[in-house]
């Protein structure tokens, strides 16, 4: 696992690369607010995160999401902390971000997961019982994390593109985008599985 030396490399590379990195990060309107690069780098050093990662603590999530670097704007990361965290130890953490937030949705549109509030979507612990759920409620043992991630994501991006689109139009291969699944069975995510390898 062992983030701190994949960390110290990224802080090397762009310590090694400063002229690439200034540019990128020279922005007038966002450097004096947003943390850099570096400065997210760093906060992931400073934390010490390793033992918790490898023991899938939920709490660490928030932790890692809450960028603050005086004066700037204190940053809630949540979507890349998730990420970050799956990525590390994809056995303990499902990701969240837009596109799985908006399948979501759908699913409790249809009553296939019990309603949940928005804002504790936000709340790790709590967004990792409503994908926990999702797994038993629909007997998706079998799969992973990172196999339902994949498969919320793909879904997610359905249900956004629909939104985009009032008519569903031919995609650029000819063929129909296909309608978001309205309830999950076991069957419907193997055959996914299936079709995606």
């Amino acid at each position: 696992m062992g983030s701190f030396p994949r960390i110290r490399t990224l802080l090397s590379l762009i310590e090694g690369d400063r002229p690439k990195y200034v540019v990128l990060n020279s922005d007038p309107l966002y450097h004096e607010t947003i943390p850099t690069i570096f400065e997210v780098a760093e906060h992931i050093v400073n934390l010490g995160i390793d033992s918790d990662l490898r023991r899938g603590v939920d709490g660490l999530v928030r932790s890692l999401a809450t960028v603050e670097v005086p004066p700037k704007k204190v940053r809630f990361n949540y979507s890349f902390a998730t990420k970050y965290c799956s990525w590390h130890n994809p056995e303990a953490y499902p990701i969240f971000d837009s596109r799985v937030y908006a399948y979501l949705c759908h699913l409790v549109n249809h009553g296939c997961i019990d309603r949940f509030i928005r804002n504790d979507m936000w709340d790790y612990p709590i967004f990792k019982r409503t994908i926990e759920g999702f797994k038993e409620r629909n007997r998706l043992g079998e799969f992973t994390f990172k196999e339902i991630d994949k498969f919320l994501y793909l879904q997610g991006a359905i249900v956004i593109r629909g939104r985009e689109k009032t008519t569903t139009e031919p995609s650029e291969t000819g063929t129909l985008e296909t309608e978001p699944s309205s309830c999950l069975c076991p069957d419907s995510l193997a055959k996914w599985r299936y079709l995606s390898h």
